[in-house]
């Protein structure tokens, strides 16, 4: 689903984008919210931020699967422009309540082109909350002076969000020397790393054709969302839990998980 300035006029809510053989969902400008997003499968980036972007997000989940593309496949990758211009409007999208599941969430065998749960690059203003990302080889990179000092600057954000299970937590741009650890640790942001993907609670590794996406009773993800500064807006539904789901699977009744042998 590709969205070229798009304007808060349209609705996207409930969407499900599967097997795509580039990014599952890119936004190149524009200002459209969503809600209740799920990427399937999808060959290259599953959310792709780009041009001046400035949404609100809510409640997005991804499973990945065990091919990539060549120009490296993360879960988010954010850019201002392709040339990490200083140009407004700057993209700024601001997500809340995202869970996704990379390819080591899914198997132990999958495409040395997989990369990074986030890439943040090319002077980027993503804001990220209440959110878990599970099994990358990489799970955050900062990417370049004008996007680490934009997170120095906090208007780069992440809060509240789990890294869990990844093959090394963050990324270092080559020629950086700025700590990400600890910009990620700062206390009061209740961000967290977690290197047993089995003390999330969640069902690991993913049944791809039919995924139990809800927490178990006692997952630490059930409780540590908060919602103040851009989040009190009413978009918002103020929930206890990060990540995409709490005790009801939102994409219960709708979603396919089997779409390639569906006959439609």
């Amino acid at each position: 689903l590709t969205l070229g300035a798009v304007g808060r006029g349209t609705t996207i809510d409930h969407v499900q984008v599967s097997y795509s053989g580039d990014d599952s969902y890119e936004w190149f400008g524009g200002t459209v919210n969503a809600k209740n997003l799920i990427a399937f499968r999808g060959q290259d980036d599953d959310f792709d931020q780009d041009f001046g972007w400035r949404e609100w997000y809510s409640s997005h989940s991804d499973c990945a699967t065990n091919t990539a593309d060549a120009s490296g496949s993360n879960g988010f990758e954010c850019d201002n422009d392709a040339a990490g211009n200083p140009t407004a409007p700057y993209s700024q999208g601001t997500w809340s309540n995202v869970t996704i599941l990379g390819p080591q969430a899914v198997s132990n065998t999958y495409s040395d082109l997989y990369k990074r749960a986030l890439h943040l690059r090319r002077n980027t203003r993503t804001r990220v909350y209440n959110s878990v990302f599970v099994g990358y080889p990489t799970g955050l990179l900062i990417d370049g002076g004008t996007t680490e000092l934009n997170a120095a600057n906090n208007d780069l954000q992440v809060r509240n969000v789990v890294l869990a299970g990844m093959t090394n937590d963050f990324g270092v741009a080559s020629g950086s020397s700025w700590d990400i650890s600890s910009w990620f640790s700062t206390p009061g942001w209740g961000n967290s790393t977690v290197s047993n993907v089995n003390d999330l609670g969640l069902s690991l590794p993913v049944t791809l054709t039919s995924p139990v996406l809800r927490p178990v009773g006692t997952s630490p993800l059930l409780s540590g969302a908060e919602f103040n500064g851009p989040l009190m807006d009413t978009f918002y539904q103020n929930v206890s839990f990060r990540g995409a789901f709490g005790s009801t699977d939102w994409t219960a009744g709708w979603a396919n998980w089997d779409p390639q042998n569906t006959n439609y």
